[in-house]
């Protein structure tokens, strides 16, 4: 599933359409200073993606309270469309192909995210994916491996979870940010002999192999 970049102007038409219950126009423009602002200006997908866009604009007074705090901007952003998402809609249940369910895609989806990020991958072809996640550990500790196959963990990671997306023959992030902040978690719980091997292949990596990012941050 690949949406579409917004356009210059269809943030600020899709902000007045979601927020015009708000008789304080006071909001939106709140909201659209929000989005024009220098934390999201340096995550410009959440301005340009119909999906993450909505995200920002209904939950608006909560996200602006994570200004700055990636950590928190990120896990919030993640567990809500992963997760509770769901929750919002009585009667609706999100089937993932490859796992019993979010918490289990999520243990396999933070390795995978955790192995691109220190090989600094953020885009793929089948091939390529498939070498990564073919090494991946925790994919064989779920209650059932069998469905925990790669065209099924790709389905769940574009359309189910909604964290990557297919445009031609690649498979991207949606937004780096969430590769870097599971990278992150992925690691905080580590042992220690993990952290030494971390340490060791991160030990002579230019900033700049990282595109900017910077998981320390998280």
């Amino acid at each position: 599933m690949y949406l579409r970049p917004f356009s210059k102007e269809q943030p600020s038409a899709l902000i007045k359409n979601l927020s015009k219950g708000d008789e304080d126009e006071t909001i939106q423009e709140q909201i659209i200073n929000y989005i024009d602002g220098d934390f999201l200006q340096k995550h410009k997908v959440f301005a340009s993606n119909p999906m993450l866009l909505t995200f920002v604009i209904m939950k608006y007074p909560l996200v602006e309270s994570f200004y700055g705090e990636k950590r928190l901007f990120y896990r919030t952003v993640y567990d809500a469309i992963v997760d509770e998402h769901d929750e919002e809609k009585k009667g609706y249940a999100r089937v993932f192909w490859s796992a019993q369910n979010a918490d289990e895609f999520t243990t396999v989806f933070e390795e995978f995210c955790s192995v691109t990020y220190i090989k600094h991958k953020v885009e793929f072809d089948r091939d390529t994916f498939d070498e990564y996640f073919k090494n991946l550990i925790t994919k064989d500790s779920l209650e059932n491996p069998r469905i925990m196959a790669s065209k099924n963990f790709i389905h769940d990671a574009c359309t189910t979870a909604c964290m990557m997306y297919e445009e031609d023959i690649k498979l991207l992030y949606i937004d780096h940010g969430f590769q870097e902040y599971l990278f992150a978690k992925y690691y905080y719980s580590a042992e220690p002999e993990e952290l030494e091997t971390l340490g060791q292949s991160l030990w002579d990596a230019a900033e700049t192999e990282f595109d900017g990012n910077d998981a320390s941050k998280c």
